[in-house]
């Protein structure tokens, strides 16, 4: 025999809450290929004698960047409101029965 009462109350409650959902971004190691198509312009010479310190031209070259990207979504909730209905000692009108 047990001198323990149990009771079991239930509130009717309504909730209110805000989701906030946060997309993201992920690039991986980018790949590069370079391409056939490549130019090589402006090579500079001095007059004989100079002293040169420095060589100056310009290239170009087309390549091929494979970046991988993968999108996610996290989503986080958070609480901003419940309106308390009344309480009672049986369950709430409309709930599935206690198994």
């Amino acid at each position: 025999m047990s001198d323990e009462c149990r009771q079991v109350f239930y509130q009717l409650l309504g909730v209110c809450g805000e989701v906030t959902v946060t997309p993201e971004l992920d690039c991986g190691p980018v790949t590069v290929t370079c391409l056939d198509h490549r130019i090589v312009r402006g090579a500079t010479h001095l007059p004989a004698g100079w002293e040169q310190k420095k060589c100056r031209f310009t290239v170009f070259q087309e390549l091929c960047v494979a970046v991988p990207v993968s999108v996610t979504v996290a989503s986080e909730c958070r609480l901003s409101d419940a309106v308390c209905h009344g309480v009672s000692d049986g369950p709430c009108a409309g709930s599935a029965p206690e198994s």
